[in-house]
């Protein structure tokens, strides 16, 4: 859930930063400032994108 460079950050003052199984169970996106057109298309019609542009990246 971390940023990269804060994680990595935590990683080399020697802290190892956990994903609590909850949330690796339930994988949750959080988005900031979408434009006006993201709220035309169901779920249905968006998910299968961010699916496929996201793909080993979960």
């Amino acid at each position: 859930m971390l940023p990269k460079e804060i994680a990595n950050e935590l990683r080399n003052q020697g802290f190892n930063p956990v994903t609590p199984p909850e949330l690796k169970a339930k994988p949750t996106i959080i988005t900031t400032k979408l434009d006006n057109h993201i709220y035309q298309d169901s779920i249905e019609e968006i998910a299968p994108e961010i699916i496929d542009n996201n793909e080993g990246n979960i």
